[in-house]
């Protein structure tokens, strides 16, 4: 099976350790002769959460906390090696961002 392109998405809670990890795998790309097409920015997922300060009264007095998701996304098209997603994975990107390789 020939794959024609491989589809790359990031995911993190803070966009420089997206950014840092994005630059990382373009580098080892650009390297091995592979042709990256851009940085495309996907929607930030917000998720808002609140707490209450006190178990019973007080209804009104809470905290809010909200958690961001960004993601990126990227594509490698024609890859010529086959393991080209085991090279991806294997690079030391942060411990904070999350690699998806998909191939189309």
């Amino acid at each position: 099976m020939r794959i024609s392109k491989l589809r790359i998405t990031l995911e993190a809670h803070s966009y420089p350790e997206l950014n840092e990890a994005f630059s990382l795998i373009r580098n080892e790309m650009f390297t091995r002769g592979q042709v990256v097409t851009g940085l495309t920015a996907l929607p930030t997922k917000t998720r808002r959460y609140c707490v209450l300060r006190s178990p019973h009264g007080n209804k009104n007095s809470g905290e809010h906390f909200e958690r961001r998701v960004h993601k990126r996304l990227l594509e490698i098209t024609s890859p010529t090696e086959e393991n080209l997603a085991n090279v991806i994975l294997a690079l030391g990107v942060s411990a904070g961002v999350f690699v998806k390789v998909k191939a189309l």
